[in-house]
């Protein structure tokens, strides 16, 4: 019978109370497989997995709570920009004028209409980014309050099963690493709740900035659309008009 060898991964973390890297459970996991079959290796497999699984998740969760931390870092300084960026398209709504868009040719005024569509979809996808995030906000709340007690709940069950000294080594850095990934959890609900208000002025001053944006692209559009209807209209004038004038000049 093939006996696993984890003094690489586990182990090694048991005596320095450091927790097990990805790399050295994958490991472990392999040694397993070679395991005979039986509920032992299943097991074994089981915990093994979990506990990469888990690795994972932490992973990614100190992704969020980095991402959530640069968001709020620059956040004073973004709602300024937003700000300032939407009283200066509001100043530029009052002063627009059509006049250049009439001097311009066909192709150029149809060229600016395929570029203010293109960015018209642009701003219409970050719009729906922004009105998610700002209709979430409303209940970040309750949602993150709602996570916290759930992570105490667990916190306290794998507490419970650390007090059993029976638990195997693995399955004992398996909670380990829980409760890493839990403390990750709660540090970024914790943020959440700290900064509710700081967050909802951010995605508000979004929101605000690209609804304005996306109302003046949606104004040009139809400027430089009916600009083009009326060179269009008159080019047709001008053609029946010439048409006309080489008929009387054939009949005489």
């Amino acid at each position: 019978m093939f006996t696993l060898s984890v003094s690489q991964g586990v182990l090694a973390a048991n005596s320095t109370n450091v927790l097990p890297t990805e790399q050295s459970l994958k490991a472990d996991l392999a040694n397993a497989q070679k395991m005979s079959e039986g509920e032992a290796k299943n097991r074994l497999l089981a915990e093994l997995q979990t506990s990469i699984d888990l690795l994972q998740q932490i992973q990614a969760q100190q992704k969020i709570n980095d991402a959530l931390q640069t968001t709020l870092s620059h956040s004073e300084s973004e709602i300024r920009k937003n700000n300032a960026e939407i009283q200066a398209l509001k100043k530029q709504q009052e002063t627009a004028t059509s006049t250049d868009d009439n001097a311009q040719s066909q192709d150029y005024l149809q060229n600016s209409l395929t570029k203010l569509n293109d960015q018209l979809q642009d701003t219409q996808n970050a719009l729906s980014t922004a009105n998610a995030q700002l209709a979430g906000q409303s209940s970040i709340s309750e949602r993150a309050q709602a996570a916290l007690t759930e992570n105490v709940v667990r916190t306290q069950q794998i507490n419970q099963q650390l007090a059993n000294n029976d638990i195997g080594s693995i399955l004992r850095k398996q909670y380990q690493i829980e409760l890493q990934l839990i403390d990750l959890k709660n540090s970024y609900n914790q943020n959440l709740l700290k900064n509710n208000d700081q967050l909802s002025l951010l995605y508000q001053s979004r929101y605000d900035l690209l609804n304005l944006r996306l109302q003046i692209q949606q104004q040009n559009i139809i400027a430089i659309q009916e600009v083009i209807n009326q060179k269009n209209l008159q080019q047709s004038q001008n053609q029946v008009e010439q048409a006309q004038q080489q008929q009387k000049t054939v009949q005489k």
